[in-house]
């Protein structure tokens, strides 16, 4: 991550007020949000992608200053420099699968992506803009958690440049549904005083693939943004281990494969410990790319849990068990958390019932803190079965 106190002494800093960006109002005669069943508070705030991206390209030379001119409130300026993505999207291999398993290669997915930090806050923020989409995972100095997202995420009918803006804490538990794995955690297990040094970094490679259903329910059949959610989740994941908790992991993207054709599998929705067993079976297909983390998001209903992974500690050890799914969650908050959690088995944490982490057994107690116990559970395992990881400088 770049030392922005040095770009400010080298005065690069730019203020840049993005008052015009937000000037257009929705008429709430026509479009009234109701998102109550969703969150117990939050706000919503007109922002022109469009606009916006053409201020952030004109400055990512350099260190500038941000203000979303959201209503309530005004003192978010964020002081951001661009996020060099060159390591975490290397190649950008994209393919279409279809009938009889034709793969078609398609174009790069757009993405830029901002770091910085709100006033004095501890952690840091992290803005994304990825083919007409603008996110925001906001720290504020009190340690509040703030995300920003589309609000046709939430409502298919809401204007493209309505976005709403809420505390992590205010998401409001519509089902109450749990990782579906084994969540005893070995005794034992330690980190290694001296493992925990973040000049290195493990670079793991990850495959991503999307369900037919994913694809077409999700997406409406759009492959460039079925391919940008992807990419961005997995940018947010990574975001989480490395710069988020300083654990010294980043993710790769390796390659993106996306069903445009219904296969009608994986399709054990009743059981998903078979469900993921069908996903393994990928590891078998000639065309695969089998990485050491490989992550399907499906846009089928699996009974009883939003993802799972085919067990603890999979990464290195078992290469045809290297395998997770995952649902999109009606947040992109916890689709990020979700995420996270089902490749954390696989890269070794076991359920970190301890605190308020992404590790949590239950969602509802979900946060981008990685749990203690589940830390010291990935440094046993990382650093005992790290063959197939390489070593990279940290971000």
């Amino acid at each position: 991550m770049k030392n922005l106190n040095l770009l400010t002494l080298a005065g690069l800093v730019v203020v840049l007020l993005l008052s015009s960006c937000m000037k257009e109002k929705i008429d709430q005669t026509e479009y009234t949000p109701d998102l109550s069943s969703n969150f117990t508070k939050y706000e919503t705030v007109t922002i022109n992608y469009d606009q916006l991206l053409t201020k952030v390209q004109s400055n990512l030379d350099r260190t500038f200053t941000i203000n979303l001119d959201i209503p309530t409130r005004p003192d978010w300026n964020f002081t951001m420099s661009n996020y060099d993505l060159s390591e975490v999207f290397p190649d950008q291999k994209t393919y279409l699968v279809g009938e009889g398993n034709t793969l078609t290669e398609v174009g790069p997915t757009q993405i830029i992506a901002l770091e910085g930090r709100h006033l004095d806050a501890t952690l840091p923020t992290l803005f994304t803009l990825s083919e007409g989409v603008f996110e925001a995972l906001i720290m504020t100095p009190d340690g509040s958690e703030y995300y920003i997202e589309p609000m046709r995420n939430l409502d298919k009918n809401a204007p493209q440049d309505l976005y709403v803006v809420y505390n992590h804490k205010d998401i409001i538990a519509t089902e109450d549904l749990i990782c579906d794995q084994d969540g005893r955690v070995p005794h034992g297990q330690s980190e290694n005083g001296g493992s925990d040094e973040r000049a290195w970094c493990h670079a793991v490679k990850v495959t991503q693939m999307a369900d037919y259903q994913f694809y077409a329910n999700k997406f409406a059949s759009n492959y460039t943004n079925t391919a940008s959610f992807m990419r961005t989740r997995l940018l947010y994941a990574s975001y989480r281990y490395n710069t988020y908790n300083q654990f010294p992991l980043n993710f790769v993207d390796n390659v993106v494969y996306i069903y445009t054709f219904d296969v009608n599998y994986p399709n054990a929705v009743n059981n998903s410990a078979t469900f993921v067993q069908q996903w393994d079976n990928f590891n078998g297909y000639s065309w695969f790319v089998n990485s050491p983390i490989n992550y399907l998001w499906t846009g089928r209903n699996v009974s009883g849990v939003w993802g799972r992974a085919d067990g603890i500690a999979k990464m290195c050890s078992n290469p045809t068990d290297e395998y997770s799914f995952g649902e999109k969650m009606a947040s992109n908050y916890h689709s990020n958390n979700l995420m996270a959690h089902e490749i954390g088995h696989t890269l070794g944490a076991y359920h970190d019932n301890s605190s308020t982490n992404f590790m949590n057994s239950n969602w509802n107690n979900w946060n981008s803190t990685l749990g203690i116990n589940a830390r010291a559970n990935l440094f046993a395992h990382i650093n005992s079965n790290n063959g197939c990881t390489y070593y990279k400088q940290c971000e």
